[in-house]
């Protein structure tokens, strides 16, 4: 057989700070902006975040946001973070205004008559159309989808390896 020379591994791919700065003022919702600033705030799969309700985002007695996420058997653990209260003003905002109950699910699709919600939980395929049909133009980024958002948190995570793994939910 003939030889060829190796691939190499693709670098993922992540925005820069001025094309995170932009996703996140060019916002058309506060469903997408929340979901926009969870991604990039806890590095959480889409996955964990579109199966978030209400009730997993709430305010601590010291008035500190948390998120739970629940995690999934054999991908990762459940884990609970504290984000930034800027963030969470946002998503408690966006709950409010949307009169969610505890147990809804915190991201919802809209009907497209009216812009209501319509209590159906998003799908990870519908996140990544709304991201590169809605944002991904805007800020200049082909095929913006929920990984890249990932992945952006990764590679601007300060600590360790391992306390990397522990804010993912990974598993040993």
């Amino acid at each position: 057989l003939p030889k060829y020379e190796s691939v190499g591994k693709k670098q993922p791919r992540i925005l820069s700070a001025e094309q995170v700065g932009s996703l996140i003022s060019k916002a058309k919702s506060l469903r997408d902006a929340s979901l926009i600033l969870i991604s990039l705030a806890t590095g959480a799969s889409i996955t964990e975040i579109v199966n978030l309700n209400a009730e997993d985002i709430f305010s601590t007695k010291e008035g500190n946001h948390v998120v739970i996420f629940k995690g999934r058997v054999n991908k990762s653990q459940s884990r609970m973070l504290i984000i930034d209260r800027k963030i969470g003003e946002i998503i408690t905002k966006y709950k409010e205004g949307n009169g969610l109950k505890r147990e809804d699910p915190l991201f919802q699709g809209y009907t497209s008559s009216r812009n209501r919600l319509i209590g159906r939980r998003l799908t990870r395929a519908a996140v990544d159309l709304i991201l590169k049909r809605d944002y991904g133009r805007e800020i200049g980024v082909e095929n913006l989808n929920a990984r890249m958002l990932r992945n952006t948190f990764i590679s601007r995570f300060l600590g360790t390896e391992q306390q990397l793994n522990e804010v993912l939910g990974r598993t040993s």
